[in-house]
């Protein structure tokens, strides 16, 4: 099977959400890291409004 994540948007959108759960603080679970493999495949604009969304959510807290 093919590494998506060898796509280098998919490798970006990757560290960009791993980034953005490290600084504010949310743990991975098990299972998270295929849930985050997956997300990382989506669009990098929808990636960017999720990564800021949980930025904003948590910064209001």
């Amino acid at each position: 099977m093919h590494d998506t994540l060898q796509v280098p948007v998919n490798a970006g959108n990757w560290m960009l959400l791993a980034d953005t759960l490290a600084d504010t603080g949310v743990d991975l679970a098990v299972g998270d890291v295929d849930a985050l493999r997956r997300t990382a495949k989506l669009d990098q604009d929808v990636v960017e409004a999720l990564a800021r969304w949980i930025r904003s959510a948590n910064t209001a807290r």
